[in-house]
């Protein structure tokens, strides 16, 4: 499978998630922006692949509303 313009394969390694819910009500995650849910997620998925920010060449984050 070519990899068009990149010069290796990307490989997914890690996930996280934070809390679901409202962040105007629910306790874990009341009051965060959008900022820092995103922040949340991105540490629990560098703890979830063992791995910390300088291994990182770049990564994609998603959120589903």
């Amino acid at each position: 499978m070519s990899n068009g313009k990149y010069g290796r394969s990307v490989s997914i390694i890690g996930v996280g998630v934070t809390k679901l819910g409202d962040v105007r009500t629910t306790p874990e995650i009341k009051d965060f922006s959008e900022k820092e849910l995103y922040a949340a997620a991105a540490i629990e998925a560098m703890e979830d692949a063992g791995i910390d920010a300088c291994d990182i060449d770049a990564f994609y984050v998603g959120m589903s509303g």
